[in-house]
């Protein structure tokens, strides 16, 4: 009888750890990913790459690569929301020699929307230059009837403060590198955001046309690359949809 009840829970042991493989196969399965954690309980997990030497890097969160097997995000990609595991994650940026660049130890909480702006230069000589992150929640409180919400955040190394307008009216005011703003209401339309740095509010550093914010809707706007320059890590700005 001893012997007969060793084997079931041997064999219940077995089953709970198989179940647990079927799992992880089934999110990776599915372009997503898990992570170490102690419930299913899941959250979204946005990438953006504003870093513009870093080369092609893999995003891992715990031991697990966020995408398919293999899977290389580059320069400028904004990613869609991939599923993860919520609660206390360690993500892992590693470059295209595979060689741990980063870690982000965070608490992701049940069903919210994140995004990882990674940001600095690979190449950088200063501290202030270095890779580096910034991890933002993508939530607020719906807007009223007829409006969306949109926020900035500066991921573009070496800038100090930048004024942001929209439609020639003032939306955001000397937001440094790595700052993040807080959401603000806008009238539902399409809008042209000029960009230009604190100092110098007369001279415009870029402008994005043509955005268009939906009732309802949250956006972030960034930018990203190195004022000064003209090739591919010129200095520019993206819109990010958040929900």
């Amino acid at each position: 009888m001893a012997h007969k009840k060793a084997d079931n829970l041997v064999v219940n042991s077995l089953l709970i750890i198989v179940g647990m493989l079927l799992s992880v196969s089934v999110l990776q399965s599915c372009g997503k990913t898990a992570a170490v954690a102690s419930s299913s309980s899941t959250t979204k997990l946005c990438i953006v790459d504003a870093s513009p030497d870093l080369l092609p890097m893999q995003i891992y969160i715990g031991s697990l690569q966020l995408g398919t097997v293999g899977k290389f995000f580059n320069y400028p990609v904004i990613t869609n929301y991939y599923s993860v595991f919520s609660g206390e994650q360690v993500i892992q940026l590693r470059n295209h020699n595979l060689t741990s660049v980063f870690y982000v130890d965070s608490v992701l909480h049940d069903n919210r929307s994140y995004t990882l702006f990674v940001t600095g230069l690979a190449s950088a000589t200063l501290h202030a230059d270095t890779l580096t992150y910034i991890l933002t929640t993508d939530y607020s409180a719906a807007p009223k009837l007829g409006y969306g919400k949109i926020r900035f955040v500066n991921a573009s190394p070496r800038t100090a403060g930048l004024d942001i307008t929209a439609n020639g009216t003032s939306a955001f005011t000397n937001i440094i590198y790595k700052g993040v703003s807080p959401y603000i209401e806008v009238p539902a339309g399409i809008y042209a955001f000029k960009i230009n740095a604190t100092a110098t509010p007369a001279s415009t550093l870029t402008t994005l046309s043509n955005i268009t914010v939906q009732d309802g809707r949250l956006y972030t706007l960034y930018t990203r690359g190195l004022v000064g320059r003209t090739d591919s890590a010129a200095f520019t700005a993206s819109v990010v949809s958040n929900r």
